[in-house]
């Protein structure tokens, strides 16, 4: 039998390490995006979080729900809602977010770590920004609090 009528039957063990080494660079590329994009969207959702409970308190107050104020007081990985003037710790009715992927760095005027809403106006008793950094992915956004009371980023 020659050389070239001899017919090559399957793949080479050459061949198969080759394609599997291919594979297993392509596989970890993707997973290293995947996961850095599972964390840009962990940051952005608490963001999000964040400005929407600041505007849910906001919206408490103008509603004038309870008839008192409402507000919220930043940790550095936690935003809790109350009821009230001033933030008490244990009330029942405080809601408190914890947030895995960020620490918040509040700069706000008077130089607390709580925002009050008057009630029926809404209009916050200080202002200022929060700092908000990622601990997962390396981004920061600075929501600002105003005097009319809008809450952006």
């Amino acid at each position: 039998m020659s050389f070239i009528a001899r017919i090559q039957k399957g793949f080479t063990l050459l061949e198969v390490v080759i394609v599997l080494a291919l594979l297993s660079i392509i596989t970890a590329l993707l997973f290293s995006g995947f996961r850095e994009y599972v964390a840009y969207q962990q940051f952005t959702q608490s963001v999000r979080d964040i400005q929407l409970t600041l505007q849910e308190s906001q919206s408490s107050a103008r509603l004038s729900v309870g008839g008192v104020e409402h507000g919220v007081v930043f940790g550095s990985d936690t935003i809790t809602q109350f009821i009230g003037p001033v933030y008490t710790l244990g009330e029942p009715t405080n809601v408190i977010r914890t947030f895995s992927a960020i620490e918040m760095t509040p700069s706000l005027s008077g130089g607390g770590n709580e925002i009050v809403f008057s009630s029926l106006s809404g209009y916050p008793l200080v202002t200022g920004t929060v700092l908000i950094s990622g601990t997962r992915y390396d981004g920061t956004v600075t929501l600002e609090v105003t005097a009319g009371g809008v809450v952006q980023y």
